[in-house]
């Protein structure tokens, strides 16, 4: 006896839909369950801290570009490379009292401008030498 070709087809397509469908099945019972709202918002958890430190440093190294250059150079190798002044004073080839001079001057800039990030007329430090 010959089977149609037709018929073969019919009963792969037909196999693949019920296959289809018990994977839709398997899918639905692995998807975890939603779970309704708690009543009160501070039950829920806290966003990652990572995610705040990213925010932190953009800010920082926003701050940092607005340094001039030297005392851009003085925060990152006194504070991010932790040089001492005499170190950092032998690379830039400067005194060490130029380097704690810029020092002094970036940090009360850069406090300055974390202090009031959001505000446009807190970029202006009179006593700043640039």
């Amino acid at each position: 006896m010959r089977v149609d070709p037709s018929f073969e087809a019919f009963v792969e397509g037909r196999s693949t839909a019920v296959n289809l469908s018990r994977d839709r099945i398997r899918r639905l019972f692995r998807r975890p369950r939603e779970a309704p709202m708690p009543p009160d918002p501070d039950v829920l958890r806290t966003v990652d801290a990572g995610y705040e430190r990213v925010a932190e440093r953009r800010v920082v190294v926003r701050a940092l570009a607005q340094l001039p250059v030297r005392q851009r150079q003085v925060v990152v190798l006194r504070f991010f490379e932790d040089l001492s002044v005499e170190q950092t004073a032998e690379l830039l080839g400067c005194s060490a009292g130029t380097v704690k001079s810029y020092t002094s001057r970036a940090l009360a800039r850069l406090r300055c401008l974390l202090a009031d990030d959001h505000e446009p007329n807190s970029l202006e430090v009179p006593h700043a030498h640039r």
